[in-house]
């Protein structure tokens, strides 16, 4: 029999009434039907102390659930204003002279934006200073893939405009990563399966940080 389902707060998730884990998401990548997830875990032990561990869990077998896929690919829009995509796109727009034009110039950067593909996400800092890259990647004209990843992002910050919407995502995306990790959320799982060790995603040997 699985464990319970844990109940979230905003701190902390309550896993049983003697064991606690802070689950703090660091990067994330979602490649194909793959995908990886580093994570911090804080155990807080029967001694009342407070253990943190650096994990990993990855699968090369287990398809993420289209919630995750979804949150992430909410983010590329972002990914490419950070880019100043959008900007030269209204630059060219307002430049062109005729509806043909006009038509062309959107022609192409629609074409651009299929060939960029945003892959996850990379989290560090605290509190205010807190900040996320982008991680993606964009067909090349040797019709393979080059990285391109965004500009860091501060989640707290005002100057681009977005960073609120960007770091609601990264709380969602967050959200499924716990999901996916403890309760077994995967594609075609209609109900959550709470058994924390899944045979077919593997977590490292869990580091000591602190």
């Amino acid at each position: 029999m699985g464990n319970p389902v844990p109940e979230r707060t905003n701190k902390l998730i309550i896993m049983s009434k003697s064991n606690e884990k802070n689950f703090v998401l660091k990067k994330v990548k979602v490649n194909d039907e793959k995908v990886s997830i580093d994570y911090s875990e804080t155990i807080i032990n029967k001694a009342g102390n407070k253990e943190v561990f650096e994990r990993t869990c990855q699968s090369e077998t287990c398809v993420p659930h289209e919630d995750l896929i979804n949150a992430i690919g909410k983010l590329k829009e972002f990914h490419m204003r950070s880019l100043r995509y959008f900007e030269f796109y209204e630059m060219a727009l307002n430049n062109a002279n005729t509806p043909v034009q006009k038509q062309k110039v959107t022609d192409m950067f629609l074409d651009l934006r299929n060939d960029v593909t945003v892959s996850g996400i990379s989290l560090s800092g605290t509190g205010d200073f807190k900040s996320v890259v982008i991680t993606g990647k964009i067909k090349n004209q040797m019709n393979g893939q080059t990285a391109l990843n965004a500009p860091k992002i501060t989640l707290k910050g005002e100057f681009l405009g977005y960073e609120d919407n960007v770091n609601a995502i990264c709380n969602t995306i967050g959200e499924e990563c716990y999901d996916y990790i403890y309760n077994n959320k995967k594609a075609n799982k209609d109900l959550f399966d709470t058994e924390e060790n899944d045979a077919s995603a593997k977590k490292t040997s869990p580091k000591k940080v602190a």
